[in-house]
């Protein structure tokens, strides 16, 4: 039981990035099944690990941030060469190619007044991929 002297906090979403909009402005998907049982390479991934937040010093404004969102592949790839213990070069494969993906999104980072908190608000979605 929550003691009725503390407000909770409430929660508003500030970035989703399963908005089906904004990633097929990207060309990216999250289309699995009828026809693509494991996706394509346009198919977002399931595993996001790494997440950083930078100033946008192209601007004089404080409040301006990116934050940065990046996936791991796994090594999952068609066309791959894998080194045994003795330094022989097999052929790997795996059903898809997951490539290493990058997501980039303009926030402003606002103080709340008086209550010495931040919020988030995104402003765009920018992706990059890597092979």
């Amino acid at each position: 039981m929550l003691n009725p002297a503390i407000t909770p906090v409430s929660q508003v979403e500030m970035l989703n990035m399963l908005n089906e909009f904004d990633l097929s402005r990207f060309g990216i998907n999250m289309t699995l099944g009828a026809g693509m049982p494991d996706g394509d390479m346009n198919t977002l991934s399931e595993k996001w690990e790494g997440m950083s937040l930078l100033p946008d010093l192209a601007t004089a404004d404080p409040t301006d941030y990116f934050l940065f969102l990046a996936n791991d592949n796994d090594f999952v790839t068609q066309n791959g060469l894998m080194l045994t213990s003795d330094g022989q070069a097999i052929p790997y494969s795996d059903s898809i190619d997951n490539d290493t993906m990058f997501l980039a999104y303009k926030v402003n980072i606002i103080p709340a007044p008086g209550a010495g908190l931040l919020v988030l608000v995104g402003a765009g979605l920018a992706a990059r991929r890597r092979r």
